[in-house]
């Protein structure tokens, strides 16, 4: 899986690379989520997370 990683911030720090556990465990902090063709869209007040098959 890529990973786009657009100004995206964890706790103030940079956050380069997500897995599928870290994304679940701050995926109540996220206010949009879109899914499509099993690609996603994470995004909240710091920014958007995408991820590509």
């Amino acid at each position: 899986m890529k990973k786009v990683l657009i100004n995206f911030l964890i706790n103030n720090k940079p956050a380069w690379e997500f897995t599928e556990l870290l994304i679940q465990n701050y995926i109540s902090d996220y206010v949009s989520i879109q899914i499509l063709n099993n690609n996603f869209i994470l995004a909240n007040n710091y920014g958007i997370l995408l991820c590509l098959n």
